[in-house]
C-alpha cells in the first residue's frame, strides 16, 4: 500500500442526489438515468474482477469506498476492507479500513512479509497490546485500562510500579490469572509475577519463605510473624 487512495472529486451531494444506497443489503440503486440504458431503479455498477464499479460524472469508484463515503460524508484515507472477507458482500456493517501501514515491502517474499509485520507491529502498538490481552486473557485494553488506574499503576503486591524494561520500553504491569479457572485476579510487576511462578501458585511454599526470612531476620523481623512449623 502507497499512502492514501487518490480522492475523487465527486461531492456528497452528487452522490446522494445520483444514487440510493441500502446499508442492509450493500446495494447500490440509481435515482437518476446516468446512460440512455440505464433507467433510474437500476442496480448500479458494473463487475471489473474482484470489485464492482460505479461511474458517476466522469468517474469510476469501486462500491466499497462509494458506500463508505455515502454513509460517512468522507472519502476514506485508507483501503476499505471486509470484515467477512467477501468482496461482494458490501453492506456497511460488513466494511472497515485497513490497518495496515504504508511503505514499500515485497509481500511476495519471507523476508519482505517478515519486514513488513516487523514494521506493522512497532507502528501499532496499542492495537498489537489490545490483540494480546484479547487471545490471551480475553480482556480489552479498556479494562487493562481500568484496572491500571485502580492500582494507580502499581503491582498489586509489593505496592511499586515496573520497572523491568524490554527493548528500551519499560514493560506493562502483568495481568496475573488463576491458571486453574482463567479467572483475571489483578496486575503485577514481572518481579511478583515471576515469583508466583515460581512458587508454582503454592501458598505453603510462599509461607515457608517468610518463615524462612523471619529465622534469619532476627535484627529486623518481618512485620508478618508466623508460628513456625509443629
Amino acid at each position: 500500500m502507497k499512502g492514501k487512495a487518490n480522492v475523487p472529486s465527486l461531492t456528497h451531494n452528487q452522490v446522494r442526489d445520483a444514487l440510493d444506497y441500502n446499508p442492509a443489503t450493500g446495494v447500490f440503486v440509481w435515482k437518476t438515468s446516468p446512460a440512455k440504458n440505464v433507467k433510474p431503479g437500476t442496480v448500479a455498477g458494473s463487475n471489473g474482477g474482484k470489485y464492482r464499479y460505479i461511474r458517476l460524472d466522469g468517474e469510476e469508484v469501486t462500491d466499497t469506498r462509494l458506500a463508505w463515503f455515502y454513509m460517512t460524508g468522507a472519502w476514506p484515507e485508507r483501503r476499505v476492507r471486509f470484515k467477512n472477507g467477501n468482496p461482494t458482500d458490501c453492506r456497511f456493517e460488513n466494511l472497515t479500513l485497513f490497518n495496515g501501514i504504508a511503505g514499500e515491502f515485497d509481500h511476495k517474499s519471507k523476508e519482505g512479509r517478515q519486514a513488513y509485520q516487523k514494521a506493522y507491529r512497532e507502528k501499532t502498538p496499542e492495537l498489537q497490546k489490545a490483540r494480546a490481552l484479547r487471545d490471551s486473557f480475553s480482556l480489552s485494553l479498556g479494562d487493562y485500562n481500568r484496572m491500571f488506574e485502580a492500582q494507580q499503576g502499581k503491582c498489586a503486591i509489593c505496592n511499586h510500579p515496573e520497572v523491568q524494561m524490554r527493548n528500551g520500553k519499560l514493560k506493562a504491569l502483568a495481568v496475573d490469572h488463576n491458571h486453574a479457572s482463567g479467572a483475571i485476579r489483578e496486575l503485577l510487576c514481572t518481579g511478583c509475577n515471576q515469583m508466583i511462578g515460581k512458587a508454582k501458585e503454592d501458598k505453603n511454599i510462599l509461607l515457608s519463605a517468610i518463615r524462612y526470612l523471619d529465622k534469619h531476620s532476627e535484627q529486623s523481623p518481618n512485620v508478618v510473624s508466623l508460628t513456625p512449623k509443629g
